[in-house]
C-alpha cells in the first residue's frame, strides 16, 4: 500500500461502514467514478487489505495499518469534512492532492 491518504481514509470508511458501504457514496466522497473505485477494491484486494465474505470487509492487515496511524478507532461520518478533504472535481488515482492554502502553511 502507498499509505496514501485517499487510502486510508477509505480504509477508514469500510472500518466504519462495515456491509453498509456504497459505491455511490465512496464516488462522491472520494471522487471516483464506478471503473475507479473497482479498480481500488481491486487493487485493496491484491494488496491484502480487503477480503470477500458476503462482503467486503478489512483483513487483519489493514486493521493494523489503521491502528498504526491511529485511525482504527475513528469514525468517519464524525472525522472528516469530507468537502476540504476530497472537493467537487474528480482526482486522477496517481494525482496528488495539494489542499487549499497549503503553501502558506510551509512559508
Amino acid at each position: 500500500m502507498s499509505n496514501n491518504y485517499k487510502d486510508l481514509i477509505l480504509l477508514v470508511y469500510f472500518n466504519t461502514v462495515k456491509a453498509s458501504y456504497s459505491y455511490m457514496e465512496i464516488g462522491n466522497n472520494f471522487g471516483f467514478d464506478k471503473q475507479q473505485i473497482l479498480l481500488v477494491i481491486e487493487r485493496f484486494q491484491s494488496e491484502g487489505l480487503l477480503i470477500f465474505d458476503k462482503h467486503y470487509k478489512l483483513s487483519e492487515k489493514s486493521i493494523e495499518l489503521l491502528k498504526e496511524h491511529g485511525l482504527y478507532e475513528i469514525n468517519y461520518y464524525d472525522s472528516f469534512e469530507i468537502t476540504s478533504v476530497i472537493g467537487n472535481k474528480q482526482m486522477d488515482l496517481d494525482e496528488v492532492y495539494v489542499p487549499v492554502g497549503f503553501m502558506k502553511k510551509i512559508k
